[in-house]
């Protein structure tokens, strides 16, 4: 886990829909509360692939097998997270 952000395991298919904008999980960290910045880890090799802010709770993600949960801010190979400095 990264210091200060919750972190929350997705498998490709559901890291697909970052790119339009939103993450659906049911897999999530139950800590995670309303409005706190998520960070989306492979599941298999535990690396970073999105970040986001989210929409509902942990257990709310648990719960739901449907819907958006985690608002997309950046997701793997877009202009931020490629930015170079």
């Amino acid at each position: 886990m990264v210091s200060g952000l919750r972190t929350s395991p997705c498998d490709q298919e559901r890291l697909d829909c970052a790119e339009v904008g939103n993450i659906c999980m049911n897999d999530a960290d139950e800590s995670i509360v309303e409005d706190d910045v998520v960070i989306i880890v492979e599941e298999t090799h535990n690396k970073p692939l999105a970040m986001g802010i989210a929409l509902i709770t942990g257990p709310e993600m648990v719960e739901n097998s449907e819907g958006k949960a985690i608002k997309s801010l950046h997701y793997v190979g877009d202009a931020i997270w490629n930015l170079e400095v």
